[in-house]
């Protein structure tokens, strides 16, 4: 039981995942099959570590099976095989080739990714276990052929355990969107592994005195933080990171925001639409490690499309570059990119007669549409936190560090159907979709169509530049 935990751990996010699916939001499910495979590596990790701490000081466990030299040697085959299936399947997918419906493959692809990872937790406790029992006999002054096995046999409480760790899963999942609850839930995890690695008769003492005690406390203060949590906070299955946290608790600045370690930007408000245009202007920008201008918006269908202008290394130099991106869950079904210097620009993402179009203007008069992608199925960009123009990362999950002197205009417009209309926006305070972030910016917007994110000083001002002259 306690081998298999780290995968049974995860297992549960498949069926709750399928749930998500079935209610057509890929986005939630792709986070709870992710976040599950975390909090297995944890457990595999703990479980590992305990197993070799107590055959280091000589204290044999009880109903431990004995375990063959080669499963140690297989603990990352479950990892490279999960990964080598899923690029196998983002090959045919980047080329076009789609052997089930796009967002089912993107969900497959991310199932065969974290599937593996939680395989390789659960051999690496089995392989804990290898090397328990290998320095259990040599203190003994045993050969390991020599070590009498001892008796293979489920744990008393296997079902217990079981229901225990599935119910931790689903709580995990339901508590995705409040970090500092989730820290605790964590904190309870690694005390309930202490506590079922310990002898029996250990176990029972502890149990009847610490470790109850322990978990009714930490139990009450579970149900007193969501309690707050379902009060202040809007419980949306979006995962955070630790900058949501960060943010949460930092003070407004003349009306400015303080975002750390996420990107820094505003939120698309308005109605659903076929067209947004993003307009940016870069009076000044201090970034030791390039940056990116994104024009990030989910489709209908879950499909979560990027435009962005960055600042990136090409062939061992920084080069202005525009990039645009289609992604399926966590799958790149799309990429593009081509050369561009313009430190002021209007980026476009069109859906339109079944495809996805990307442009970009420089005057705010003329278009140049320089990719397009089938639609797959989608008919128009929706209101989401994922809808959204930032100042982050270059690419790759990469941090804009940000120096003094920073300064940039950002804009968001929404196509009516007649004329590009100023869109209602917020202050981004989550990842928006994106993987890249900045160090720490302050990000102000009066509500309506502009913003600026700057450093190290607030700028209380916004601008909305004459809408573009095109149609999409």
């Amino acid at each position: 039981m306690l081998a298999l935990s780290p995968l049974l751990f995860y297992a549960f996010s498949v069926p709750v995942s399928v749930v998500f699916m079935a209610l057509h939001d890929f986005r939630i499910a792709v986070s709870v099959v992710s976040n599950t495979s975390g909090e297995s590596q944890v457990l595999g990790g703990i479980l590992t570590f305990l197993y070799l701490i107590l055959g280091a000081l000589n204290k044999p466990l009880r109903g431990v099976p004995r375990v063959p030299w080669w499963v140690f040697a297989l603990v990352p085959v479950p990892y490279a095989a999960g990964l080598v299936c899923a690029d196998l399947l983002s090959v045919f997918a980047e080329r076009g080739v789609f052997f089930m419906p796009v967002m089912v493959e993107a969900y497959v692809v991310t199932i065969l990714t974290y599937l593996g990872i939680a395989g390789t937790s659960t051999l690496a406790v089995l392989g804990g276990m290898y090397v328990h029992e290998t320095l259990i006999s040599m203190r003994r002054g045993e050969g390991k052929e020599t070590t009498p096995a001892r008796p293979r046999r489920r744990h008393s409480s296997f079902m217990l355990n079981t229901v225990i760790i599935y119910g931790a899963g689903i709580i995990d999942a339901v508590l995705v969107g409040v970090l500092w609850v989730r820290v605790l839930f964590i904190v309870l995890l690694v005390l309930y592994t202490l506590f079922i690695t310990m002898p029996l008769t250990i176990r029972r003492k502890v149990w009847f005195n610490t470790v109850r005690m322990v978990v009714t406390t930490a139990m009450a203060g579970i149900a007193f933080a969501l309690m707050i949590a379902l009060i202040i906070v809007d419980i949306n299955f979006v995962a955070p990171d630790i900058g949501i946290a960060i943010t949460a608790v930092m003070p407004a600045k003349s009306g400015a925001s303080l975002i750390t370690l996420l990107p820094a930007g505003i939120e698309y408000k308005g109605p659903t639409t076929t067209a947004l245009a993003g307009y940016y202007c870069i009076e000044g920008i201090n970034s030791s490690n390039g940056y990116s201008i994104q024009l990030n918006a989910l489709l209908n269908n879950g499909m979560w499309v990027q435009n962005g202008y960055a600042l990136m290394p090409v062939n061992d130099s920084w080069k202005p570059t525009i990039i645009d991106d289609v992604y399926a869950g966590t799958l790149a079904i799309h990429v593009k990119k081509l050369p561009l210097n313009a430190s002021c620009a209007w980026l476009f993402i069109a859906v339109k007669d079944g495809y996805i179009y990307f442009g970009y203007g420089l005057d705010g008069r003329n278009a140049t549409w320089f990719d397009k992608y089938p639609a797959l199925g989608a008919e128009y960009i929706v209101q989401d936190s994922y809808t959204n123009i930032v100042l982050a990362g270059h690419g790759g999950g990469s941090t804009a560090w940000l120096g003094n002197g920073t300064l940039v205009y950002l804009a968001l417009y929404y196509w009516n159907g007649t004329d590009w209309a100023p869109a209602p926006v917020t202050v981004l305070r989550s990842h928006g979709g994106t993987a890249e972030s900045v160090s720490r910016a302050y990000v102000y917007t009066s509500g309506l169509c502009g913003g600026t994110v700057s450093w190290t000083s607030p700028m209380i001002k916004t601008t909305c530049p004459t809408p573009p002259a095109i149609e999409p």
